[in-house]
């Protein structure tokens, strides 16, 4: 636009090792501005193992970060999540996650634990 450039891009990459299948991605971002002739660029990475305790149960653990090249502070998150199916197209999630950053904003830097039901239509 006449405002700027904006160029993404990402990697995506998916394995499965016996009961455990691994998922991780990486993504990029650099914006330009024109008007200030200023540059940003972050990245977040992402990188979860999703454990099948057995049929129904499943055990998911997840680390993410998000990194800046100025003066914001990178963050870091982790979650522990056990997900029960118990029919067809329904899902309970019990999880717990961790925020790791200097922010002092808590939704940057809260922990939280949840309880969540999922019906898929």
């Amino acid at each position: 636009t006449d405002q700027g450039r904006r160029a993404m891009g990402g990697v995506f990459l998916g394995a499965r090792t016996g009961p455990v299948s691994w998922l991780a991605e990486y993504d990029h971002v650099d914006d330009e501005d024109d008007a200030t002739d200023g540059s940003e660029q972050q990245s977040a990475a992402l990188i979860e193992a999703n454990v099948l305790v057995r049929d129904g149960h499943n055990l998911k653990l997840t680390a993410e970060g998000r990194f800046f090249d100025d003066d914001r502070e990178d963050g870091y998150r982790y979650s522990a999540v056990y997900e029960y199916f118990p029919w067809p197209f329904t899902q309970i999630r019990l999880g717990v996650r961790l925020r790791d950053s200097e922010d002092q904003d808590p939704a940057q830097n809260g922990d939280a634990a949840f309880l969540q039901a999922h019906v898929f239509f």
